[in-house]
């Protein structure tokens, strides 16, 4: 192969590993984000979780005439959604 046919082959493989680079940092940029919206996901959920047995708490085992309403549901964070 001559010196211009090594030159081309580098000139290609160049290419193609900065386009697989391109690729895994996209694909890594997206799952960040995935995971960043489940852990948020994850926060509301445990919060709900802790209201509502509070809740279950106040009207079957507490509640009597005058208690105080319960509190209203948590907030979704939903910034991304």
């Amino acid at each position: 192969m001559s010196a211009e046919g090594y030159t081309v082959l580098g000139i290609v493989i160049t290419a193609l590993l900065s386009l697989v680079g391109i690729l895994l940092g996209l694909l890594y940029a997206r799952i960040n984000r995935l995971e960043a919206r489940l852990k948020r996901g994850e926060r509301y959920n445990r919060a709900m979780w802790i209201w509502a047995r509070k809740h279950i708490d106040l009207y079957y085992v507490w509640r009597k005439v005058g208690a105080p309403d319960p509190e209203p549901l948590p907030a979704e964070d939903d910034e991304d959604l």
